[in-house]
């Protein structure tokens, strides 16, 4: 557990050139991050009816099997 104590002695460690920046939402890295996203979705889309047709026989076969 951290107590206010340790907090400020690794504040009084850390020495640094330029200012802590916060943590807060990074729109730039979004929007890339949806870029790369789509072009994958369109290309796995296709293949969908062929995964959940292998889910579906899959599951077919289990029962069978017992």
């Amino acid at each position: 557990m951290s107590t206010s104590e340790d907090d400020g002695a690794i504040e009084e460690a850390l020495r640094t050139v330029t200012p802590l920046t916060t943590e807060g939402p990074n729109l730039q890295m979004n929007v890339v991050g949806y870029l790369v996203m789509l072009p994958i979705l369109f290309l796995l889309l296709p293949l969908l009816p062929f995964a959940v047709l292998y889910l579906i026989l899959s599951k077919g076969a289990k029962a069978l099997r017992g």
